[in-house]
């Protein structure tokens, strides 16, 4: 019940200030768009668009044309070789990594500034989730990302996924009720990943899944599924033993999962009983999925119910590298 209270907490005055903001969406639009350019006014970039003589919206179209990554891409450079106030005024912790649809990689800068509001997003959309399904953090929380740090520049600055990062720096109370460990989603064996987060998700009673893709849970069934008797021994012996091969002995030393045969008899019923494993039968008590359901991604969405039931599913909206851009309610 600690985790309700918390995003209680924390997230009933932020619905109140987006209800009073959506009231007045000009007056909140406005305000953020100057709280940005005074916050990144002495910036090269924003002393080349003369920032500090912008005071509306008709301003900064006319200052700041519609550019594509490629024009933003020299400032970041910039920035992974070190410089400082380029893009952005804020020291930059890390860059987020798209691949886009063409061309070359696109590194994102994330500053403190910028992750801390992710986060309260992150916080905000986690509340109303629990209250329209109060029941959701009854049970182990299965969320699935991507690692926080893939590499880093040249000047040693990390870049990786703004979701992993989010997935390690969300509230203790909320990590507690994590089933997937974080160094699962470093295993760089794709089969020895997909095997370690089915072999941990299952351990656990799961009442709330949440990852962006539902090709991912796709994904996650199938490997339920496929090896389901390797899963179910190595949590009776609390071994990892389908994923040895892809496990360096840094994550051998990390991930220690302990044995669990009660639960391994339980999975053993299922598995008899129905001839397989499927969530929806090893999850009896899940409660709702967060993914995202729109666009082509929709299709694969809809594909669920066959191996989760009829579990409600909330959409995690429209959030890439770049920004959370819908917070749905």
């Amino acid at each position: 019940m600690l985790i309700p209270a918390q995003l209680r907490w924390c997230g009933r005055p932020f619905a109140q200030q987006i209800a009073a903001a959506a009231r007045a969406p000009t007056v909140a639009q406005q305000s953020l768009l100057q709280e940005s350019l005074t916050r990144h006014q002495t910036s090269a970039f924003g002393s080349a668009h003369g920032v500090s003589q912008i005071h509306t919206a008709a301003d900064y179209r006319q200052a700041v044309p519609i550019q594509d990554y490629e024009a933003l891409r020299p400032y970041v450079q910039r920035m992974m070789q070190g410089e400082a106030n380029v893009l952005v005024s804020d020291p930059v912790q890390m860059f987020t990594l798209t691949s886009g649809t063409t061309g070359q990689p696109k590194y994102i800068p994330v500053t403190a500034f910028s992750a801390a509001r992710n986060a309260r997003l992150m916080r905000q959309w986690l509340y109303r989730l629990q209250v329209d399904h109060p029941r959701c953090f009854r049970g182990a929380m299965v969320g699935i990302v991507s690692p926080a740090v893939e590499g880093h520049t040249a000047n040693g600055i990390p870049y990786g996924s703004l979701t992993g990062r989010i997935y390690r720096e969300l509230p203790w109370l909320m990590r507690r009720a994590y089933a997937i460990p974080y160094p699962v989603f470093e295993i760089e064996d794709y089969d020895a990943r997909y095997w370690a987060i089915a072999r941990y998700a299952l351990a656990r009673q799961a009442s709330f899944l949440c990852t962006p893709n539902p090709s991912t849970l796709l994904r996650l069934a199938g490997v339920m599924a496929d090896r389901a008797d390797s899963l179910i021994r190595a949590i009776h012996d609390g071994t990892l033993a389908g994923a040895e091969q892809g496990l360096t002995p840094e994550q051998k030393e990390q991930l220690r999962p302990r044995p669990q045969p009660q639960r391994a008899r339980e999975l053993e019923q299922i598995a008899n009983a129905t001839g397989t494993l499927q969530p929806k039968d090893c999850w009896p008590d899940l409660q709702v999925i967060g993914c995202w359901t729109g666009g082509s991604v929709g299709v694969q969405a809809q594909r669920l119910v066959s191996a989760y039931g009829t579990v409600p599913i909330r959409d995690a909206g429209y959030l890439a590298s770049e920004a959370r851009v819908t917070l749905p309610v």
